[in-house]
């Protein structure tokens, strides 16, 4: 299943990666469609590696965009930070995103973060896979609501079919989560995806979508 599927999101222009690991478990299959204008945005600030970890992601989102013409002071990130990291282990996570020039120092012990491009994508979608077992694979996609604009579940033409047409289907609706059938030969929904702006967490969509630059 996963070969069609894959060709289906491919087709669609995104680009895919198989097993992507999330904070709460492994997604068969994950698509990010770039938005290319904030892909050259972001390639001209010579922004050429990932951000790096979910951590590192988190602190750069704390940090006052440069456009918005405020900053963030040291000490009051080390506040924010203190269960996490010690005082050197701040200064260190700072030094690298300084250096691949996501973060500048107006002044002394002052931050700004240079990421005016972002969202970076114009799409997150999120498959999962199954033959059967739809309860057990409705909660891994509604886990996936987190990071995915459209998440879905992808089973056999048949029974794909016969889900939609069953009861059970109210419950997919009323989630948001679609239902794709999936052939050897093509893939349809038979059931649209509906994620609620308010469910996604965007910096973790943010780390998700890290994950395509420069793969």
């Amino acid at each position: 299943m996963h070969a069609p599927a894959r060709r289906w999101l491919e087709g669609q222009g995104f680009a895919v990666k198989s097993e992507f690991v999330t904070p709460w478990g492994i997604c068969d299959l994950v698509a990010v469609r770039l938005d290319q204008a904030k892909v050259e945005e972001r390639s001209a600030l010579e922004q050429k590696t990932r951000i790096g970890p979910l951590s590192r992601v988190v602190l750069l989102d704390s940090i006052p965009d440069v456009e918005e013409g405020t900053s963030v002071s040291r000490r009051r990130l080390q506040r924010e930070f203190s269960d996490f990291w010690s005082s050197d282990e701040l200064d260190r996570q700072l030094q690298v995103l300084i250096s691949r020039k996501f973060v500048t120092c107006p002044r002394r012990d002052l931050f700004q973060r240079r990421n005016g491009w972002a969202p970076l994508h114009e799409k997150v979608i999120a498959i999962e896979l199954k033959l059967s077992r739809v309860e057990e694979v409705f909660w891994q996609a509604r886990n996936h609501v987190r990071i995915a604009d459209e998440s879905y579940i992808g089973l056999p033409y048949e029974n794909a079919e016969r889900l939609v047409a069953s009861r059970r289907a109210e419950q997919f609706h009323d989630s948001g989560i679609g239902v794709v059938a999936v052939h050897q030969d093509w893939c349809r929904v038979l059931l649209p995806a509906n994620t609620l702006a308010s469910e996604v967490d965007a910096v973790l969509q943010m780390h998700c979508v890290e994950q395509f630059w420069g793969s």
